[in-house]
């Protein structure tokens, strides 16, 4: 993005991931037209598509709309990371409706979902996401945003409120207003605050999610965070 919050993209381009209205790659800066008078405040990439959240608090996104992975180990089937109520691929930016009368402040796309914090701290999730309610652990597939309650009401425990997410391939993070930061998903090499990964586990994912606490430090509050494929930063 430039300063004026307008957009560019460049590179591969088979499922018309780069919001220029066609299938063809660029190999320079592309400014992205069809966003042409709206303010970006952030944007993020996954592999087939971009997700961007504008000053208003709306979102937006493009891309390829369906996902089948035959070939993965822990994850299979649809995944539907653009918010839309269909499985088509876009070729230009399309709003999520879903958020009109909402406001966004912060979101993270992901390769199979995509997370995002509204302006009351409530947590939504779409895609293809693993979460636990009480005791029964499910996956849940929504091509639409989904309000996260486990993860809503371990917010209201703790008497804070959600001011970020991050989410990869296969991990997500929640970090609250007061510090404390909480991590579930499969825990392939040890990115999780558990002692078992997935080859030394029979079950694959983590669904509650587990609180993150620095070695020696049981009241420290963490200031920001970003999770990778095989690795968390702090």
């Amino acid at each position: 993005m430039d300063p004026e919050g307008r957009l560019y993209t460049w590179g591969e381009n088979d499922f018309g991931q780069l919001g220029l209205g066609h299938l063809n790659p660029r190999k320079v800066p592309t400014h992205v037209a069809a966003l042409e008078g709206v303010k970006l405040k952030s944007a993020e990439i996954t592999d087939e598509h971009m997700v961007v959240l504008d000053q208003e608090g709306q979102l937006y996104s493009w891309g390829r709309g369906y996902l089948s992975d035959p070939y993965s180990l822990y994850l299979q089937g649809n995944f539907m990371a653009l918010g839309h109520p269909d499985l088509n691929d876009y070729w230009l930016p399309k709003k999520i409706e879903f958020f009109v009368g909402k406001k966004v402040i912060q979101f993270s796309a992901g390769r199979y979902s995509t997370m995002a914090v509204d302006d009351e701290g409530n947590i939504w999730s779409w895609g293809h996401f693993n979460i636990s309610k009480e005791l029964e652990k499910k996956y849940v597939r929504s091509m639409l945003p989904q309000r996260e309650e486990t993860l809503n009401e371990l917010v209201r425990a703790s008497g804070s409120r959600a001011r970020k997410v991050d989410n990869t391939d296969r991990i997500h993070g929640i970090l609250m207003e007061n510090g404390k930061m909480f991590m579930y998903g499969l825990n392939m090499v040890k990115q999780l605050p558990v002692e078992k990964t997935f080859l030394q586990q029979k079950e694959a994912f983590q669904f509650s999610p587990l609180p993150v606490i620095l070695p020696g430090e049981l009241d420290v509050r963490i200031a920001d965070f970003s999770i990778g494929s095989n690795c968390v930063l702090l």
